[in-house]
């Protein structure tokens, strides 16, 4: 048998799924072509009134677009059109709407992706950095006293290595290492790998002494938190719901969700206290928390312990949103939860980043990781 042969485990598992069969009682909506959506787009909205008329200018576009588009998806951005005595709209003023959506899952997307890659930078040189156990630090994932419930251990770690198995093909640290290494995976080889879900368990997981390092490495020592020794309790715990609030976005964002005029129920996250009560000042509540105002302010908690060129994009993003508020009579910026002061709560540069030395930023725990992996001269 080959040795390879004795790593792979089989496991069955019980899986629940829609049993898909027909409709037999022909129930299921009628599929429309482009004459029937244009008169179904031109019928009032119930709440609002609101009618989108498609003008002959903009058939051969709006025919264009639907072809592209799918109506399902779009036509939900009629009925988040603003209420106002002239209930009728064009093609275009929806669009408008859809744009605008597009912009900030593009932006949202991006800056996501940062924190997945910053997070998932961080947990590797924390963990193998401050692991003292009897295993190798890159094999310290391994190690069930790392983590706060050691009877979800075993779950864990399978999940890990189904992870691994289907990747074999595809990734080639994953397959030199089941070549040449006999199945022995290095945290900072596993972490890359992994989803961002994936790698927010990891964390989820850890007991408090290595969550605690993490949040201090990553939060504690940035000059912005660490200004505010009172709330180091409030970030650790918090922490962990901003991590998910980004984690849950960068899923919508990924599956071209939708993000404005909604509100989440997954991933909700906790407002940082001093934003808080600034913004119950305007009238946002500790409760006002699932709409994406709420999960925007999670994302720059975060960004804020990036370096400051990732700092300046946002600070463009956020501009960037409040010229499209300046010019638009159809986006609102309370179907995104936006108070008066939501400017002053989102950028980033109206943190008193005057003080902090620009050295620090770039010398976190990125550049640390790179240290950490010269030292170990990790090589594939």
């Amino acid at each position: 048998m080959n040795t390879t042969d004795e790593k792979i485990k089989v496991k069955n598992i019980s899986v629940k799924y829609y049993a898909l069969a027909p409709d037999k009682n022909s129930s299921m909506k009628e599929f429309l072509e482009f004459d029937k959506l244009k008169k179904k787009l031109a019928r009032p909205v119930k709440k609002t009134g609101a009618k989108v008329i498609i003008n002959e200018s903009d058939e051969a576009f709006a025919k264009q677009f639907l072809f592209q588009t799918n109506y399902y998806d779009f036509s939900i951005y009629r009925k988040c059109l603003p209420k106002r005595e002239d209930t009728t709209f064009s093609f275009q003023d929806c669009i408008e709407l859809y744009e605008f959506n597009s912009f900030l899952r593009e932006n949202l997307m991006k800056f996501t992706g940062k924190i997945e890659l910053l997070i998932k930078s961080s947990i590797i040189h924390i963990l193998c950095s401050n692991y003292e156990g009897n295993l190798q630090k890159g094999e310290c994932y391994l190690d069930k006293s790392i983590y706060k419930n050691e009877n979800d251990y075993q779950e864990f770690i399978e999940r890990i290595g189904m992870r691994l198995f289907e990747l074999k093909a595809k990734s080639l640290p994953i397959s030199h290492h089941v070549s040449n290494k006999d199945c022995k995976f290095p945290f900072w080889v596993v972490v890359p790998e992994l989803t961002f879900g994936e790698t927010t368990k990891i964390i989820e997981q850890l007991n408090d002494k290595f969550y605690s390092l993490w949040v201090e490495e990553l939060f504690l020592s940035n000059d912005y938190y660490k200004n505010d020794a009172n709330m180091q309790d409030h970030i650790i715990s918090a922490s962990k719901s901003w991590i998910s609030a980004t984690w849950f976005i960068r899923n919508v964002c990924a599956h071209y969700g939708r993000l404005y005029a909604r509100n989440f129920n997954v991933g909700v996250p906790r407002f940082y206290t001093p934003v808080l009560r600034k913004i119950k000042m305007y009238g946002k509540k500790k409760g006002d928390n699932k709409d994406l105002f709420a999960y925007m302010l999670a994302i720059k908690q975060i960004l804020i312990c990036h370096n400051s060129s990732i700092h300046d994009e946002w600070d463009t993003f956020i501009n960037e949103i409040e010229r499209k508020f300046m010019t638009s009579s159809i986006i609102e910026k309370t179907r995104i939860g936006f108070p008066e002061c939501w400017k002053d709560c989102l950028i980033i540069k109206n943190v008193n980043l005057s003080q902090i030395d620009e050295s620090k930023i770039h010398n976190g725990v990125l550049n640390k990781l790179l240290l950490f992996l010269k030292k170990f001269y990790i090589k594939f």
